[in-house]
């Protein structure tokens, strides 16, 4: 879940980096930008976080089948492990 929080965040801030490489020139921010990262290198950067953010958005987060699982013999608090069975590779 905080992967897609993540990536969600990512991509929202590559998009905002996208919108402002595009409309640089009639936005004005209260900071301001090294020259070097003006026109297409800032598009090409926020493209990247946008990508980034998709990916890490899109990542499953299914949990982890355990390699071995315990085989129990007999009920409730007298049961004892007798083996373990392994659950695929």
């Amino acid at each position: 879940m905080v992967k897609k929080i993540i990536g969600y965040a990512v991509a929202l801030a590559g998009v905002a980096v996208l919108f402002y490489s595009t409309f640089s020139e009639q936005i004005k921010l209260p900071f301001t930008i090294p020259a070097i990262l003006t026109g297409k290198y800032l598009m090409i950067a926020g493209l990247v976080m946008i990508i980034l953010g998709v990916l890490f958005s899109v990542q499953s987060s299914k949990a982890k089948q355990p390699h071995e699982v315990p085989i129990y013999e007999g009920e409730g608090k007298k049961r004892t492990i007798v083996g373990y069975k392994r659950m695929g590779k």
